[in-house]
C-alpha cells in the first residue's frame, strides 16, 4: 500500500509539474510576443522611425533580451534545446539589425523570432494532442 501510495504522489508531482510548465511557458513567451509587437514590424516602419522612436525601440529590445537572459537556463532546461537556441539566435540578430540600421535583415529576423514563439506556444501548450 505504502508503495502505491509512492507512485501515485510520484505521478502526481509530475503531472503538476508538466502543468506548471506549460503555463509558465506560455505565459512567459505570450509576454515576449506582446512586447515584440510594439516594435515596428516591416523595414519600412522601421526606416520611418524618428531617433528618439529608434532609441525607444532599441529599449524595447535590450529590455526583451534582459528578460529572455533572466528566464534563459531554465527554459532551456525544459524546451528542446532546438526551439530554445532558435528563440535566442533569433533576437540576438534582431537587435544587432536594428541597432546596425539593416532593417531588411531585422524585419525578417523578428518575423523568424515571432514564428518560433507561435510554435513554442503552440507545441508546449496543454491540449490532448500534447498530452498524448
Amino acid at each position: 500500500m505504502k508503495s502505491l501510495f509512492t507512485a501515485i504522489s510520484l505521478l502526481a508531482a509530475v503531472i503538476i509539474f508538466i502543468i506548471f510548465n506549460a503555463f509558465f511557458i506560455n505565459g512567459f513567451f505570450k509576454e515576449i510576443d506582446a512586447l515584440l509587437l510594439k516594435l515596428p514590424q516591416t523595414a519600412k516602419e522601421a526606416e520611418d522611425l524618428s531617433e528618439v522612436q529608434k532609441k525607444e525601440a532599441l529599449l524595447l529590445l535590450a529590455g526583451v533580451s534582459s528578460e529572455w537572459e533572466s528566464k534563459e537556463k531554465y527554459v532551456f532546461s525544459v524546451l528542446e534545446h532546438e526551439k530554445a537556441s532558435a528563440f535566442s539566435e533569433n533576437l540576438l540578430c534582431a537587435r544587432q539589425f536594428f541597432y546596425g540600421e539593416e532593417y531588411a535583415e531585422y524585419a525578417s529576423s523578428l518575423a523568424s523570432l515571432r514564428n518560433v514563439i507561435k510554435h513554442i506556444v503552440f507545441d508546449e501548450g496543454i491540449s490532448f494532442g500534447n498530452v498524448l
